[in-house]
Parts: structure tokens; C-alpha cells; sequence
């Protein structure tokens, strides 16, 4: 009998409200977001349990930004925005420092003032200043979105930094970047690359990616989708989504070995992937 969501996350969970991610071997910030946007998902109270709200405690560091689990003595960027999400998602802001914004800045740009990060990076940025409910000052965000308008392909899409090969995850976190800081809207040409990736319904890393379809894909590519104005039919993402649940209730790719089975990622991204086609289906 094939479990649910809820089944998977209790599997997840060696302790309660901290999440352990396939492969992993203690509590992390990433796997308590991934496991706490779940929740929410399925309106499960509460969102992040009090162990959960002390995990997060643990990985804050004085300068206002977050570790990815307790043991780390360093912040990182990916644990920061991982660390703000959770707590918007708790509705529980009491434990962001003003300190954040400094932190966040001087990671971003270097003596110059110049954006010092690669996409991915940047990302994590901006997302966490948007959590926290701060934001850069004019000067900084003109120079960031600078910086993401540089990382965009001739023909269309983003990639990692300027004059990398575009991709459907970066032209995903380049469009909702720039629509933060600027209101910008896709132009054709980026429209015209979100298109070029779908085959047969179904998003690929980049055209033509011989590795075809993911999860991951089919969640920044939706994203994209939705951001650049791209229709997209839902029939064949939901029959791939549906495709890779597993027994446990939650979502992977299918069979023994590394790398394979349920992850706490690859089920949000199924999860967010049928949310968002049941939105483009009732505002139809």
C-alpha cells in the first residue's frame, strides 16, 4: 500500500520537527524547509514545531546569517535563505537580526561594489532579503539586476554567469529576480527559450539535454512558465509527477542504489509542480 506525504515526512523525521534529507545523516536547515513548505502544503499545523523553531536558533550566527545545521561554525547563503523561509513560513519573524541586511550586502558585492556571486548565490540573496522583509537600497539593486541582465544568452534564457551556457533553472531564478527588483517582465527572446525546453510536455534542463526530464526541472521550468507568460499544457507533468511517487508517500526517481528513491526536494517540487497546475486550471 503506497503511503502519503505525511507517511514520508514522519519517515523523515527522527526526532520531532527535524528532518533528515535521503542520503544525510543529522538535522539540516535545508531538509527542515523543504519538510516545513510540505507542511504547508498539506495545511498541517503547526508548519514548524518548536524543535524546528530551536534548530533554526542553533544555526544562527552573530553576524545575523544562518549555518546549515547547528555543528557548522560558518554561514552560509543556502542555509540563510533556507533559515528565512522557514520562518515566514511560521509566521515567526522574532528571530531575524538587523544585522542580515549588513551580512547579506557584504557577501554580495566586493570592495568595488560590484556583484561578487554567481547566479545561484544571488539568488539566495535576494530570496532571503525577501523573506527577512528587508530589501537593497537603489544603488545596490540596480547593480544586481545589472549583473542578472549580463547573465542573460543572445537567444534567450540565463545561466550561471555572464557568458555561461543558459539553463531553465537560471532562467528561472533571473526572472523572478529581476521582477522583484525591477517589475521586468520576459521578452520574447527568454520566452522563446522556456518553449525550446519543453519536449513532449516536459521540461528539460536545456534544449536538447540528452539526461532528460526531472522533477527539478518540471518545478523551475512551471516556474518559469508561469513567470514569462509561456502556456503550458499539464496533462504529461502530471502523469510524470504522479509517475515517481513511491511507496513511502514520497517522490523520486524509482529503484535501489545512490541517488534514487524519495527526497524531502524532490517531493516539494511534485507537490509544487500539481499546486500550480490546479491554479492555472482554476483561473481558466
Amino acid at each position: 500500500m503506497t503511503g502519503t506525504i505525511e507517511t514520508f515526512l514522519r519517515g523523515r523525521s527522527p526526532a520531532p520537527g527535524l528532518y533528515v534529507e535521503r542520503g544525510g545523516t543529522q538535522p539540516t536547515m535545508e531538509a527542515l524547509r523543504w519538510a516545513t513548505e510540505l507542511r504547508a502544503m498539506l495545511d498541517l499545523a503547526p508548519r514548524v514545531k518548536e524543535e524546528g523553531l530551536a534548530l533554526v536558533a542553533a544555526c544562527l550566527r552573530s553576524s545575523g546569517a544562518y549555518a546549515g545545521s547547528p555543528d557548522r561554525p560558518e554561514p552560509a547563503l543556502d542555509a540563510t535563505y533556507y533559515a528565512t523561509k522557514v520562518l515566514a513560513l511560521a509566521g515567526d519573524p522574532r528571530r531575524l537580526t538587523p544585522q542580515l541586511a549588513t551580512w547579506l550586502s557584504g557577501v554580495v558585492f566586493g570592495p568595488s561594489g560590484n556583484v561578487r556571486l554567481d547566479v545561484d548565490e544571488l539568488f539566495y540573496a535576494v530570496r532571503a532579503m525577501e523573506f527577512a522583509g528587508q530589501s537593497l537600497d537603489a544603488g545596490q539593486a540596480h547593480r544586481v539586476a545589472t549583473f542578472v541582465r549580463a547573465c542573460a544568452d543572445p537567444g534567450g534564457g540565463f545561466g550561471l554567469l555572464p557568458g555561461a551556457a543558459p539553463d531553465i533553472e537560471r532562467t528561472y531564478c533571473c526572472v523572478l529576480m529581476l521582477g522583484l527588483l525591477t517589475g521586468w517582465s520576459a521578452p520574447a527572446e527568454h520566452r522563446a527559450f522556456v518553449a525550446a525546453c519543453l519536449r513532449d510536455g516536459l521540461f528539460l534542463f536545456r534544449p536538447g539535454d540528452p539526461a532528460g526530464p526531472s522533477l527539478a526541472a518540471q518545478y523551475w521550468g512551471l516556474r518559469a512558465a508561469r513567470l514569462a507568460g509561456v502556456p503550458v499544457a499539464g496533462e504529461a507533468l502530471r502523469a510524470y509527477v504522479a509517475g515517481l511517487r513511491n511507496d513511502d508517500g514520497g517522490y523520486g526517481v524509482r529503484g535501489g542504489g545512490p541517488g534514487r528513491g524519495s527526497t524531502l526536494w524532490e517531493s516539494y517540487c511534485a507537490l509544487r509542480v500539481s499546486a500550480l497546475l490546479d491554479e492555472g486550471e482554476a483561473a481558466a
